[in-house]
C-alpha cells in the first residue's frame, strides 16, 4: 500500500486536475492553494487511524468515511459561501443555502478521499487480513484488487537495512506513478488554460 507521500501526490493530482482556478498561474502558486492543501491532506488523512493499535485499514478506509468527508465538505461549502443570514423562512434558507454550495469543492474533497481507498485497495498487501474495510459498517469483509500496483511498504523495523531497502523501492515506485499523474494533471490544465484564453 502506498506510503503518504503517495497518497499526498495522487490528492494533489486530483487538486489540479479538479481546480480551474485562473489565478494559479505556476506551479509553486497551485501547491498553496486552500483546495489544493485540502485534497492533499484529506488523501493522507486515512492513515491517521495508524496511531490507534488494531484499526488500520477499518472505518477510515471506507466508503461511508468518503461520505462522511463530502458531508463535510457541503456543509462547510455551504456555510462559507452563504451570505449574510436574512430573516427569510426557514425553507428559503435552506434553498439559498444549498444554491451556495460549492461543489466543485465536494467533489474534489470526495475525490481526495476516495483516492486513498482506491490506491490502498490497488496496492499490495502482506498483512492478515489483507486488503481495507471498504464497506464498512456494512460489511467486515477487507478487499483488495490483487493488481499490487504499489508495493507493499514496511513499517515494522523501518531502520533495519532489509526495511529501507524495501522502503526506498517501494517509494520509488510509488513516486513515478503518482508524480506521473501529477504531471499529467498539470499539462492538462494548462492545456486546458490556454484553450480558454484562445
Amino acid at each position: 500500500m502506498p506510503s503518504p507521500v503517495g497518497h499526498g501526490l495522487a490528492g494533489l493530482a486530483i487538486a489540479l486536475a479538479g481546480d480551474r482556478s485562473s489565478d494559479s498561474a505556476t506551479f509553486r502558486r497551485a501547491l498553496t492553494r486552500p483546495a489544493t492543501l485540502v485534497c492533499v491532506a484529506l488523501a493522507t488523512l486515512p492513515d491517521a487511524d495508524l496511531l490507534i493499535p488494531g484499526f488500520h485499514r477499518r472505518a477510515t478506509h471506507s466508503i461511508a468515511a468518503t461520505i462522511a468527508v463530502t458531508i463535510v465538505a457541503i456543509v462547510v461549502t455551504g456555510w462559507v459561501t452563504a451570505e449574510s443570514r436574512q430573516a427569510l423562512g426557514f425553507r428559503l434558507r435552506v434553498s439559498a443555502w444549498l444554491h451556495r454550495i460549492d461543489w466543485r469543492i465536494v467533489l474534489l474533497c470526495a475525490a481526495a478521499h476516495a483516492s486513498h481507498i482506491l490506491t490502498d485497495w490497488l496496492g499490495a498487501d502482506r498483512s492478515e487480513p489483507a486488503g481495507i474495510q471498504a464497506l464498512w459498517p456494512w460489511s467486515d469483509r477487507f478487499f483488495i484488487s490483487g493488481w499490487d500496483l504499489f508495493p507493499q511498504i514496511e513499517r515494522r523495523n523501518i531502520f533495519s537495512i532489509n526495511s529501507m531497502r524495501i522502503n526506498l523501492n517501494a517509494f520509488v515506485w510509488e513516486l513515478l506513478l503518482t508524480a506521473s499523474a501529477v504531471a499529467i494533471a498539470w499539462w492538462l490544465r494548462r492545456a486546458g488554460r490556454a484553450g480558454r484564453a484562445g
